[in-house]
């Protein structure tokens, strides 16, 4: 071989007793060496070669001795096509000295490799550093890179998990929208079938509706109804149309004409009367929803936590589109025993949004007016900083978003306040449209006014 013409006995011995007293240290030498290679891996689309031991990667698992010696692979030359030869030189030491320092990244590419030679030591490592990158922003991505993984995995299992917890707010953000739409018909068939999925039926309906009508542009069909429902096979009767509200299920009907037969919609109205317990196709049992996601289709007082909040007095409300700015003023009032409980904490506020619209608030200040109309800070800053909390849907057209307060804000005054905030993006628009339904006041959010953009604010 090449590298041993040029490479002299001496020269070897001396690699060897220098500094490798352990089995790992010695073994490790020779990754990507040719000393005593006797196969070559071809990696990646370019097939860039590397050296290979037949003996010390035989005794990873059975799969790779059977492709090593039983297979005779031609010139003994085992083509790895599917990852980088950065990903590779990561599985390749594991295979030499039984460690591997995985980064995030790396991880889901080695265990794509580590299932395909049954390596199941190494696939457990790769499973507990992916576990550690699961959460609302990335189960989505991790769920269309790890398509691979059988039903039975409890990782698929614990990433299912958390897409099902946060499914309404992922449907919500265009980031991740973005992922959802580009899934395959098998991932979204698994997605519609959870019993457990956070959202109502409504919502999925509409998130569904997405995913075919960008499929329809895919293939260059026309999104119309007729080819949506193709699109979307018998991922269609996942949806549990007959626990829809009769209201949805009419706009369905209206935005969606021919979407359903007619012996459908016959079957659908007999288990929304009660008149049949099941309904042929479709999939019956109600999903089971967490008591703690708040959901459109629930009326707010369900969420009480049992305090009561002041009332408040008729409201100003100022919206700046050159500064992105948003303001509101209240003033916490007597209650009906015309007795103020003050130190109550305001824990942020809500806005009203578009469908699809973005909301990025960056800081938000609350400040209290003296008589005289002047203004002086709430200790102990004026100054709070924000992230978007739930959101959720009131209609068709809009969403119903939180903004919390990273520090709780103390009101503790009889005086006026005025709450600011502004934003980087996507300033809420005036609510003209559309009244809300079905956010009736509860003890911790107090309704300020319907058409306001600022409806709501939040209190411990």
């Amino acid at each position: 071989m090449a590298a041993v013409d040029v490479m002299c006995v001496s020269d070897v011995s001396q690699v060897w007793n220098n500094n490798r007293d352990t089995i790992e240290d010695r073994l490790s030498f020779f990754i990507c060496n040719e000393f005593l290679s006797d196969m070559t891996f071809l990696v990646g689309a370019e097939k860039r070669r590397v050296p290979g031991h037949k003996f010390i990667l035989s005794t990873c698992s059975w799969e790779f001795y059977n492709a090593l010696h039983l297979l005779q692979v031609d010139n003994n030359e085992l083509p790895i096509q599917d990852v980088t030869y950065e990903i590779f030189l990561f599985f390749l030491r594991y295979c030499y000295t039984g460690k591997v320092d995985l980064t995030p990244e790396s991880a889901i590419s080695v265990m794509k490799l580590a299932q395909r030679f049954n390596m199941q030591h190494l696939m457990k490592i790769c499973e507990e550093s992916i576990e550690k990158m699961i959460s609302s922003k990335t189960c989505l991505l991790l769920y269309s890179q790890c398509s691979y993984l059988s039903s039975e995995s409890g990782l698929r299992r614990k990433i299912l998990d958390t897409i099902a917890e946060n499914f309404f707010c992922l449907i919500q953000d265009r980031t991740l929208m973005k992922i959802f739409v580009e899934l395959p018909l098998k991932s979204i068939r698994e997605i519609a079938s959870l019993d457990h999925l956070q959202c109502d039926e409504m919502e999925l309906f509409d998130a569904l509706m997405r995913w075919a009508g960008h499929t329809c542009q895919k293939y260059q069909v026309a999104s119309i109804p007729r080819n949506l429902r193709q699109i979307l096979c018998d991922v269609f009767y996942k949806i549990r149309f007959p626990d829809m509200k009769v209201e949805w299920f009419l706009e369905v009907q209206a935005k969606y004409p021919e979407l359903f037969t007619f012996s459908e919609i016959s079957d659908i109205c007999l288990k929304m009367r009660g008149d049949v317990k099941t309904c042929p196709k479709f999939t019956s049992p109600p999903r089971r929803f967490d008591s703690k996601i708040i959901r459109s289709s629930m009326n707010l007082s369900n969420f009480s936590t049992g305090k009561i909040i002041p009332c408040f007095r008729e409201t100003i409300e100022m919206r700046d589109d050159a500064t992105m700015e948003l303001a509101i003023c209240f003033q916490p009032q007597l209650s009906a025993q015309n007795v103020y409980q003050p130190g109550k904490h305001l824990l942020g506020f809500a806005v009203i949004v578009r469908k699809g619209q973005e909301v990025s608030p960056s800081a938000c200040s609350l400040e209290n007016r003296n008589v005289q109309g002047g203004l002086f800070a709430v200790p102990p800053s004026t100054l709070r900083n924000t992230r978007l909390g739930q959101r959720y849907r009131l209609n068709w057209d809009y969403d119903i978003a939180f903004i919390q307060f990273e520090s709780k804000a103390l009101i503790n005054e009889l005086r006026p306040y005025e709450l600011r905030c502004k934003f980087h993006s996507g300033l809420p628009q005036p609510k003209t449209e559309a009244s809300l339904q079905n956010t009736n006041t509860y003890v911790s959010l107090r309704r300020i006014k319907e058409d306001h953009i600022i409806p709501y604010l939040h209190f411990e």
